[in-house]
C-alpha cells in the first residue's frame, strides 16, 4: 500500500535527482517486496567476486611475496644511494667552502701587498723629486793608477831582536883587543872592561880531583879571580872567555878548558896569546850549553 504526499513548493528530490511536488511513501510490505530483488542481485555479485578473488590470487601468492621483497630491496638500495649522494654533496659543499675561504684569504694578502708596493713606489717618487743636498766629503780611496798624496801616520814596528851572536860580538872584540896591551895600560883596560860588561868569574871547583884517573866531569863555581870570565848576554845566558895570561896543559886538562873550548892546543906546548873566535855559552850557575872556539899562539 502506498501513501502520496502533495507539496506546493516542490522541495523534494526524487530518485533521479529531479525536483518533485509530490512524494509517494511506501509501507513495510511494499518496501520488502521492492528490496528483495536487489538483495538477491547483490548476493550474486558477491559470490562472483569471491570466485574471481580465489582464481586470481590463489596461485600467485608466492609471486606476490617475491614482488613485495624485491620492492623492499629496491627501496633499501634507493635509500642508501640517496644517503651517499647527500653525504657526498655535503662533503663537496664543505670543500667548496674551504676553497672559498682560502681564496678570500689569498686575495686579502694580495691586496695588502699591493698597498705596500704602492706606498713604496710613492715614497720612491718623493725621494727622486727632492733636491739633492751635497754630502760632506768622505775618505774615498783614490782610483787605480792614481798616487794618493794623503800623509799616512807612521806605524811603529819594533826592531827585530838581535841574535845571540850579535849581542856578544862587541864583548868578544874588546876582549881580543886586551891581548895587545901590556903594563899599566893592560891593567887599566882590564878594569874598565870588567866594569863595562859587569863581568862575573868562576873556576873549575874539582880541578884537583880531575888529576886522578878516571877523570870526573868538570864542576864549576863562583870565584872572584877565577880563570873564566862571563858576560850575561840575556837573562840566565852567559858568554864565557878564558881569563889567563898563558894557556897551559894544566888549564887545558885539569881546569877543563879543553872541554869548554875547541882549540889548536898540542900537548907539551904553552901559548902566551889567546884569541877568541866564539865564546862558550853557559846557562845558570854554571852549566855548559855550547863550546867556544880559541886560536892559540
Amino acid at each position: 500500500m502506498a501513501i502520496k504526499l502533495q507539496f506546493d513548493d516542490g522541495e523534494f528530490i526524487d530518485a533521479n535527482g529531479d525536483s518533485v511536488s509530490e512524494l509517494e511513501i511506501l509501507t513495510g510490505e511494499d518496501i520488502d517486496a521492492a528490496v528483495k530483488p536487489l538483495q538477491e542481485k547483490i548476493n550474486a555479485v558477491q559470490a562472483e567476486l569471491k570466485k574471481t578473488d580465489d582464481g586470481l590470487f590463489g596461485g600467485y601468492t608466492d609471486y606476490a611475496l617475491t614482488g613485495v621483497g624485491l620492492i623492499a630491496l629496491m627501496t633499501f638500495i634507493i635509500v642508501i644511494v640517496v644517503k651517499n649522494a647527500a653525504a657526498r654533496k655535503e662533503s663537496l659543499e664543505r670543500l667548496h667552502k674551504s676553497f672559498s675561504e682560502r681564496e678570500e684569504e689569498s686575495r686579502s694578502k694580495i691586496d695588502e701587498l699591493n698597498r705596500k708596493i704602492f706606498a713604496l713606489e710613492s715614497r720612491l717618487r718623493e725621494l727622486q723629486t727632492e733636491p739633492k743636498v751635497p754630502s760632506a766629503p768622505q775618505n774615498v780611496p783614490p782610483p787605480p793608477n792614481v798616487i794618493s798624496l794623503k800623509k799616512r801616520e807612521p806605524v811603529y814596528m819594533p826592531p827585530p831582536e838581535p841574535s845571540l851572536e850579535k849581542k856578544y860580538a862587541e864583548f868578544v872584540r874588546e876582549f881580543n883587543a886586551l891581548a895587545d896591551l901590556s903594563g899599566y895600560d893592560a891593567k887599566k883596560a882590564n878594569e874598565n872592561f870588567r866594569q863595562k860588561y859587569n863581568v862575573q868569574s868562576f873556576v873549575c871547583t874539582n880541578a884537583e880531583m880531575r888529576v886522578k884517573s878516571p877523570m870526573p866531569p868538570a864542576e864549576f863555581g863562583d870565584e872572584p879571580n877565577g880563570n873564566y870570565w862571563a858576560f850575561e848576554v840575556e837573562r840566565g845566558t852567559f858568554a864565557v872567555v878564558p881569563n889567563v895570561k898563558a894557556y897551559t896543559a894544566n888549564l887545558h886538562s885539569d881546569q877543563a878548558m879543553g872541554e869548554v873550548f875547541s882549540s889548536n892546543f898540542q900537548t907539551g906546548n904553552t901559548y902566551s896569546k889567546i884569541r877568541v873566535v866564539s865564546p862558550a855559552v853557559f846557562s845558570g850557575k854554571w852549566t855548559l850549553e855550547t863550546k867556544g872556539q880559541l886560536v892559540l899562539e
